[in-house]
């Protein structure tokens, strides 16, 4: 068989097993002028052409990805995949087992072969890869930040009163006084308010242009305007968004059509659209302001492939103005993706009956826009593939599955319209999105769903009905307990106790932080922050024959003494199945709207035998849908060489106790290097805390001394900054003079009186800083140092000190400084007085003489040697000289201490930079 004649059966083999997973895929498909695609698949109305060859040289694989570029280029496909079929298969049942090579190629891929990244993956992957392509098409910030623009300029046009009646026909908080993201000032309190409700009007104009294609299948038989339904009698179709808004009465022309559209149903969508739209005086500012709203609403489904669902999240936080204060953070879809794939396995139901699809239960108790329960809806349809027709199950997914609560009206808009977005045929009857009231009603506080964990069967939740005419919300629908969920998953707000309901009356709000102790008084979690209290929540929905908690937390949770109970609690309640973080200095979240680490956290019922946790450290957060496939794929079968990370099997012993601390490092080698120190088996340790005082914390100092030009009577002095072009060695010099705040003389004569030479860094940002620690000629404070008093008298005291400072600056001692820390960025600990106290050093009491004498001895010579920042550990000679005095005094392996110091040098939250380019470099 001639080797065109056999790609071209491979590629009919290809074409007829994509058809049977439910694509609709056609082999050698002519486009004339004598061009063709070896497999044409359209996906959402995006053409995409699979350009395949046989074989996995570079060769093939530079024809393939050549072919699939030319493709794009020729404009005869939106975007295409390159594929290396395996030499030598002879079927096609050998092609439906068998592991393909394949990239994706949109036109900003670079057209060299060298830079291209190859995945691996089966017929069903690769299915599921398609999938997901559109959404990767576009972008989606660009977009989200136009749109966001056009909405500044459509509020502008608004009266006062005008943007005030928006806010109150949707129940919106009228915020704080804003300015426009272009600079321009808004003197309305009410603007952001006012700029939710015209984003309201945008996605319904967005949903309508999308029904277009549908509007003649659609026509109802039954009037769902009328209760009872009647049968339906009014003219059809209902006209195009387009005409809409091009008319000289756009507000009409929308109202008259929305309106013949909620006779079909889509009440979440058009009957809220609808209620802003009418709540305005008409008056040409208003109409001027919807007709520019709906056009550019058209103009974003016109440049995107299909209405995503990511590009509404990123479209509702770049209008959202309350994050700060609801702590509600958008999910990007790589990440939904890759927690949802880990969450929902093969064998979770059996994905050929639609009996079995209809029984489970999927909740997201903060779903906000909706993007983890559309991540949880796509994963099924893939597990579903061609058994069953899409419509069908999405028809069951939006009806039974899914259930989503949220406290925002205009988030739980835009998760209806996400999950219409499934199928725009099916209607929403049934649809489970509700908006539950967080807020003080009639004097008794609300705190949304986790109002779901109150005792007490009249202290539900209240949850609201969409508005659906120009009166305020109405009376509160009936509320019964939540359905047992068989997955909840959910990105629950986070935000500190100080700002927490910042966005209400101070009244209002001390009810609502009140309804809060009152409600956790006896349950494991910490007000600080409230993800805590939505892990409770999770198990109270969670079915009570076990289910699966997967979520995104704040990764300080893996690490920080406040979460110990939650950890405990999660440990006792299930079978912490992955905990996966990113490593990444570029992302080190999963969400878009935030800057602190996360990470993804996977339970499930927890199993008779006792299973290690899959810890996952990624290097390369996966910055798209298909990515994410990739590494979910790889993280269940165990293959860490293929993640772009590490995988470590984190006991169950640990897990249970509260130890995560397999989330610190990249590199696996030194968590389990900092298990052995801190548990003593590399030398004997003991916590700093057991041997010296550590204290008063920087912020207290703070807060009773201020700096100063001259030095008062008192003479008193401080290492206040930690400056690493100014403290580049062990022996510090003082840099403040410091002077009691007034009407705190008694607090700072105590924190005084806890002065010494010895100090700890309190944050670091370990890309550029020295030194851990510091000894002064003299006793201080800091702001950026905390004091730290060893409980011996002179001479000991010296001798601890300075064996301590050679220690704690040597790559054992700075791996023991960072190995357990709680900062919520992994590059810039911010230690607290707990995490200082329990830092593990030498038991120096039980040490001998000449031991002590070692260390000591150690700092005396290399005190005032400069110490290289933490990224050329390896090349600084003062840190080299400082390990083998710990290595002489503590016994240690000196190879031990040099593979701890090369794999400290590679982190990279040590070097600030991507792990490959350090490797590179």
């Amino acid at each position: 068989m001639a080797s065109q004649t056999y790609e071209s059966t491979l590629n009919a083999w290809l074409a007829e097993l994509l058809r049977a997973e439910g694509l609709a895929a056609k082999p050698e498909v002519g486009q004339g002028g004598g061009k063709r695609l070896d497999v044409e698949v359209v996906v959402d109305d995006i053409k995409v052409a699979l350009e395949a060859e046989q074989g996995t040289t570079p060769t093939k694989k530079a024809s393939a990805i050549g072919d699939a570029d030319g493709r794009i280029a020729d404009d005869l496909a939106y975007c295409a995949v390159a594929i290396c079929y395996p030499a030598g298969l002879m079927t096609a049942g050998e092609l439906a087992v068998c592991t393909l090579l394949y990239t994706v190629r949109t036109p900003s891929d670079s057209p060299e072969p060298k830079k291209t990244t190859w995945q691996q993956g089966d017929i069903p992957h690769l299915v599921s890869v398609i999938r997901k392509i559109p959404d990767q098409l576009g972008d989606p910030d660009h977009i989200a930040n136009e749109l966001s623009t056009w909405l500044n300029l459509a509020v502008a046009r608004l009266r006062e009163g005008q943007k005030r009646d928006l806010a109150a026909a949707l129940d919106l908080p009228s915020g704080k006084a804003t300015k426009l993201e272009f600079g321009t000032a808004l003197s309305s309190s009410y603007n952001q308010a006012a700029k939710r409700a015209m984003l309201v009007i945008a996605t319904a104009v967005m949903f309508h242009a999308r029904l277009d294609a549908y509007r003649h299948d659609l026509k109802p038989k039954l009037d769902n305007r009328q209760i009872p339904p009647q049968p339906f009698a009014a003219d059809w179709p209902p006209p195009r968004a387009s005409e809409c808004a091009a008319s000289d009465d756009p507000i009409g022309k929308f109202e008259r059509a929305w309106d013949l559209w909620l006779a079909v149903d889509y009440k979440p969508i058009f009957a809220t659209a609808r209620n802003a739209l009418l709540s305005c005086a008409q008056n040409v500012a208003w109409t001027a302001a919807v007709r520019l709203t709906a056009r550019a609403a058209i103009r974003v489904v016109r440049n995107v492939v299909g209405l995503r669902h990511d590009l509404l999240g990123r479209i509702f936080h770049r209008v959202l103005d309350t994050a700060r204060y609801d702590g509600s953070f958008y999910t990007t879809t790589a990440a939904a993706t890759l927690l949802a794939t880990l969450a929902i396995r093969d064998d979770m139901c059996d994905w050929s009956d639609p009996e079995a699809i209809a029984r489970l239960r999927i909740t997201d108790p903060a779903c906000g826009t909706g993007t983890l329960l559309m991540a949880a809806a796509e994963r099924i349809r893939d597990l579903t593939s061609g058994a069953q027709g899409k419509e069908n199950i999405s028809r069951i997914l939006i009806e039974n599955v899914l259930t989503g609560y949220d406290v925002n009206l205009t988030a739980t808009h835009l998760a209806a319209t996400t999950l219409g977005l499934l199928s725009p045929t099916t209607t929403f009857k049934e649809m489970k999105m509700y908006r539950a009231l967080l807020g003080v009603e009639n004097g008794e506080a609300k705190l949304g769903s986790l109002e779901f964990l109150s005792p007490e069967p009249d202290r539900q939740p209240r949850l609201l009905p969409w508005p659906t005419g120009i009166e305020q919300i109405e009376d509160s629908e009936a509320v019964t307990e939540a359905e047992a969920a068989d997955l909840v998953i959910m990105n629950p707000p986070f935000t500190r106790d100080s700002l927490r309901h910042d966005q209400f009356s101070r009244e209002d709000e001390k009810k609502l932080k009140s309804r809060e102790k009152e409600l956790f008084a006896s349950l494991p979690t910490h007000l600080s922050g409230n993800s805590g209290s939505f892990l409770l929540l999770a198990t109270h929905l969670l079915s009570a024959t076990g289910g699966v908690l997967a979520c995104i937390l704040p990764a300080v949770i893996a690490t920080n003494s406040s979460g110990l109970g939650i950890r405990r609690f999660l440990a006792d309640k299930f079978f912490v199945e992955a905990i996966i973080s990113s490593h990444d200095p570029t992302r080190i979240y999963f969400s878009e709207n935030t800057t602190i680490g996360e990470m993804l956290l996977i339970c499930r019922q927890r199993p008779r035998e006792a299973i290690p946790t899959k810890v996952v450290n990624l290097y390369e957060n996966p910055p798209t849908p298909s990515a994410a496939l990739a590494v979910a794929r790889e993280i269940i079968e165990g293959k860490p060489e293929n993640i772009k990370g590490s995988i470590q099997a984190w006991p169950h012993t640990r897990i249970a106790v509260g130890n995560w601390g397999g989330v610190q490092f990249l590199s696996a080698y030194l968590c389990e290097r900092f298990v052995a120190l801190a548990e003593g088996d590399l030398f004997r340790t003991l916590t700093l805390e057991s041997i010296a005082h550590v204290g008063p914390a920087g912020r207290r100092t703070q807060d009773a001394f201020e700096q100063t030009v001259l030095p008062d009577a008192g003479g008193r002095v401080a290492l206040w900054n930690h400056r690493s072009d100014r403290t580049q060695t062990m022996c510090a010099a003082i840099d403040s003079y410091i002077v009691p705040v007034e009407r705190k003389a008694h607090l700072a004569e105590r924190y005084w009186s806890q002065r010494s030479r010895f100090l700890l860094a309190n944050r670091l940002r370990l890309n550029t800083m020295r030194c851990t620690s510091v000894r002064l000629p003299t006793k201080v404070l800091g702001a950026r140092w905390v004091p730290c008093r060893f409980k011996v008298d002179e001479p000991h005291n010296t001798k601890f000190e300075k064996a301590a400072c050679t220690y704690l600056n040597s790559t054992i001692g700075i791996l023991a400084m960072i190995g357990d820390r709680t900062t919520k960025i992994l590059s810039y600990p911010q230690f607290s007085l707990d995490d200082l106290r329990r830092i593990p050093v030498p038991d120096f009491p039980a040490m001998s003489e000449s031991q002590i004498s070692i260390l000591a001895t150690a700092y005396d010579t290399l005190c005032e040697m400069t110490l290289l920042p933490l990224p050329q550990m390896q090349q600084c000679a003062t840190r080299k000289a400082l390990d083998r005095a710990v290595i002489s005094a503590l016994g240690i392996e000196a190879e031990v201490v040099a593979q701890i110091r090369r794999e400290l040098a590679r982190e990279p939250s040590i070097t600030g930079k991507p792990y490959m380019q350090t490797r590179l470099d």
